[in-house]
């Protein structure tokens, strides 16, 4: 059976957060501290176009998020495991990167998960991208005094 044709659209915080949840979770990538309702309702409210979603049929297949800062970046890209191979992470990731042209950045970079780094590099290197290799993404967290 022939994939329905998809739409990308911006996110909406009232109606989209349990589908990219569920797509971000399928895709092993929810993170329950960083991926919360409230935060992405707060990430919006600052920045509106910062959560893109692809639908099919209505229902959200795919998201990918986009920060526009001094360094523009692109993460948490991810399509539900059952809509893959149809041209929706392609499309994602060129909606993110025209935002970042569109505000006049003249590159931008993503962050892959380590553990799917082989196939995840293989995939951006198809699109142009390469290693920079010149930083590690280090984390603190801070304590729940």
């Amino acid at each position: 059976m022939a994939e329905a044709s998809f739409e990308i659209r911006d996110y909406d915080p009232v109606t989209d957060f349990e589908a990219v949840q569920g797509v971000l979770d399928n895709a092993g990538l929810f993170d329950a501290d960083y991926d919360n309702a409230d935060r992405l309702a707060r990430w919006i409210a600052i920045q509106p176009d910062a959560i893109v979603v692809a639908t099919v049929d209505e229902e959200v297949v795919g998201s990918v998020y986009f920060q526009d800062g001094i360094i523009p970046l692109i993460f948490r890209l991810a399509v539900h495991e059952a809509h893959r191979e149809n041209g929706i992470g392609t499309a994602l990731l060129h909606e993110a990167e025209q935002r970042a042209r569109r505000v006049g950045h003249a590159f931008v970079e993503l962050f892959v998960r380590a553990a799917d780094a082989p196939e995840a590099e293989r995939w951006y290197r198809h699109r142009g991208y390469n290693v920079s290799g010149v930083y590690a993404n280090m984390v603190k967290e801070f304590s729940q005094d």
